[in-house]
């Protein structure tokens, strides 16, 4: 028994003093690697002169892998043709497919596109450059450009210089330079000759390197880039909060071209028109095939504009299937004038016959009355501010309205609510509203009898009854603004948290006091406009005519950089100033 004591003794002894005898361990790779790739060597060397050749070729101390190196990729001056990339291990081939300028400059912006091959670090903002000439051009300027409206930095936009000044350039020629913004909207111009610049960004959807499309989004200097403001490269701030010399916003110009894009009738009543935009000067319908006054149809536009709907009130048209007009309107022709435009149109419209299947021997069911649809702006049971109308939307327009038979009243006492007048929509003829100044904390029912409303096609309402209640101003917050420094007049929209909504919109003239009343408490966010033209919309810019989208700003002050905590039954105050 002692020995096999000891025999346990001295194993337990030997398992202490050797515990990691068995234990298996797997192998490290060693540290993560995090340098980008680094440029060792290149033909032609960086910044060589008198470049004859027709490949370039880059070689680095690691393998790479390239990243959207076409769509990161600019060239300056830019070319027409793109080059060829071929990667072999270490080395980048760009292989020209046209011929180099004498005497220039070329710089190549990588952007990021180029990677290590392992973790895909990228290197940044590397720039290459060579010149043709006995001398390379050596002055940088830097900038950045940002959404007009979102004022978030816009990424791969081609920034551009040309050396002339001619406004219709952008339109007709190639720039003299070219560049790309990064993620953060910034980008620099290297190897520049001293001379002063037109600059232009471009959004270049066709990849011609020219302002050729109205859906290309651009963005313009006023004012020329003096000479005086380029420096050499060593003296240039890139730091992401620097001072930039260059600001660009960029904008998509509306249509400037009015044309005539479609028609349709989708329903027999209704006959449609689709411009380019909310059409210049006089549309008129000529019947062809029918006679009658011009009191025969309703017109309705949609809310831009740029679609007019004729609703047929003369049944005898109506019970046409096919209308031929005439449509006198105006075109822009090849000028950017509007001339006289004549078009003769057919409005068909095509019934389908539905047929319906009954299995065994079932009765016929039995037809249901077919009611007009009343569609309500208020939830029943909803709460309903003073400034917020009821409004009551249809499929089509009325042919009568009896508000006779339409009552509000107070749901508590049954007492009825007077002076209840309808208004019907400047636009849409299918909208009529219901305004009055709803007394807190004061249930209020909406009754409408049977035949109150009566559609073109002369269907009428059922019964409709409606339930809701007078805000309490105690549970909702005021937000009150005072504006300094703006021209003319200005926007003010109250924003959701994460600026993706309008919750409520204002105007102010000069020495105006702006207020939000019956805010639902939550957070929130404010955005200003400069309303220059005083026609209450936010207007984009128009670069032939030198015109600058209107400028647009965001709270961004206090606390929490700009989001407004609004409480229940508490009134906050601030001041923005538009010089900033």
């Amino acid at each position: 028994m002692k020995k096999l004591f000891a025999a346990v003794f001295i194993i337990t002894l030997i398992m202490g003093i050797f515990p990691q005898c068995a234990k298996i361990v797997s192998p490290t790779g060693g540290p993560k690697d995090s340098l980008a790739p680094v440029l060792i060597r290149s033909v032609p060397a960086m910044n060589a002169v008198n470049f004859k050749g027709e490949k370039l070729t880059l070689t680095f101390d690691e393998y790479i892998q390239l990243k959207d190196i076409q769509k990161k990729l600019a060239i300056s001056p830019p070319m027409t043709k793109k080059p060829e990339f071929i990667q072999r291990g270490k080395s980048l081939e760009i292989k020209l497919k046209e011929p180099l300028k004498e005497n220039t400059t070329y710089t190549v912006y990588f952007a990021d596109a180029i990677t290590d091959n392992n973790e895909g670090n990228p290197l940044k903002n590397f720039v290459y450059a060579f010149s043709t000439g006995d001398i390379i051009d050596s002055l940088a300027v830097s900038g950045i450009l940002i959404n007009c409206f979102t004022l978030k930095p816009e990424e791969n936009i081609f920034v551009m210089l040309y050396d002339e000044q001619n406004d219709s350039l952008p339109i007709k020629a190639l720039p003299r330079y070219l560049t790309r913004t990064d993620k953060n909207g910034f980008f620099i111009f290297n190897n520049l000759q001293a001379n002063d610049y037109k600059v232009f960004a471009l959004n270049d959807n066709n990849s011609n390197y020219k302002f050729d499309q109205v859906t290309e989004d651009i963005a313009f200097l006023n004012d020329t880039l003096k000479s005086e403001l380029l420096k050499n490269p060593s003296n240039l701030d890139t730091s992401r909060l620097a001072k930039r010399v260059i600001n660009l916003y960029l904008f998509k110009e509306n249509s400037r071209v009015q044309a005539l894009t479609g028609f349709s009738r989708d329903q027999r009543r209704k006959l449609s028109l689709a411009f380019t935009k909310k059409p210049e000067g006089k549309i008129t319908l000529n019947p062809l095939n029918f006679k009658t006054d011009s009191s025969w149809f309703i017109q309705e536009y949609n809310p831009p504009q740029d679609s007019l709907i004729y609703w047929i009130t003369n049944d005898r048209v109506n019970a046409l299937d096919t209308l031929k007009m005439e449509v006198s309107y105006f075109k822009t022709d090849s000028l950017q004038n509007l001339q006289p435009k004549l078009d003769t149109i057919k409005w068909i419209y095509s019934e389908k016959e539905e047929s319906r299947r009954r299995k065994g021997n079932k009765e016929d069911e039995k037809v249901k009355k077919v009611f007009l649809k009343v569609n309500y702006s208020v939830r029943n049971e909803q709460v309903v501010s003073p400034t917020t109308p009821i409004e009551l939307s249809f499929p089509e327009p009325l042919k009568s309205l009896n508000d006779s038979l339409l009552t509000i009243y107070n749901h508590i006492d049954s007492s009825k609510v007077n002076s209840i007048k309808i208004f019907k929509d400047t636009l849409n003829p299918r909208i009529y509203r219901i305004n009055y100044p709803w007394n807190s904390d004061i249930t209020y029912g909406l009754k409408v009898l049977p035949g109150a409303f009566t559609s073109l096609n002369g269907l009428s309402n059922d019964t409709l009854k409606l339930k809701f209640k007078g805000a309490n101003p105690e549970s909702f917050g005021v937000l009150n603004i005072t504006l300094l420094n703006f021209r003319n007049a200005a926007i003010i929209e109250l924003l959701s948290e994460k600026r993706d909504r309008v919750i409520d919109r204002k105007t102010a003239q000069l020495g105006e006091k702006v207020s939000f009343t019956f805010i639902n408490p939550g957070k929130y966010s404010l955005r200003f406009i400069e309303d220059s033209n005083k026609n209450g919309i936010w207007d984009t810019g128009w670069y032939l005519k030198g015109i600058q989208p209107e400028k647009v700003y965001y709270y961004e002050e206090g606390k929490y950089k700009g989001i407004l905590n609004i409480r229940a039954n508490w009134e906050s105050e601030i001041t923005f100033d538009f010089v900033k």
